[in-house]
């Protein structure tokens, strides 16, 4: 141990006597003590690369199906709304040309007698 640092030992916490005029802090002093900034740093590399290979490819390989799930459903409805459309349109042309077809070929008798058809 360094000769140049404090000691530690059971009277640490003591409280300090009280200068007159002065407020006395019962915390230790602990600025003189040297915290080595990459240590932390270190600690957390160690954890990151204890972390079990086998989970993070799980979480990516469970996000990916996620992500393709949703592309499948996506695609899946905009081929439904492509092949509804042509039917729809198909549907809609035939209601109108047989409605066109029976207004040209078939006019309703006029319950007017001055717009009725002579027998």
């Amino acid at each position: 141990m360094d000769s140049g640092k404090k000691s530690r030992g059971r009277n640490q916490n003591q409280p300090i006597e009280k200068a007159e005029g002065m407020a006395v802090s019962m915390w230790p002093d602990i600025f003189h003590l040297f915290i080595s900034r990459p240590e932390p740093i270190n600690v957390l590399r160690q954890i990151d690369q204890q972390r079990s290979r086998i989970s993070a490819n799980t979480t990516r390989q469970a996000n990916q199906n996620t992500i393709m799930t949703t592309i499948k459903y996506k695609n899946r409805k905009k081929r439904a709304n492509r092949s509804l459309i042509p039917n729809l349109r198909l549907s809609v042309y035939n209601k109108v040309s047989a409605w066109a077809l029976r207004a040209v070929g078939e006019i309703p008798s006029s319950s007017n007698p001055k717009t009725a058809k002579p027998s």
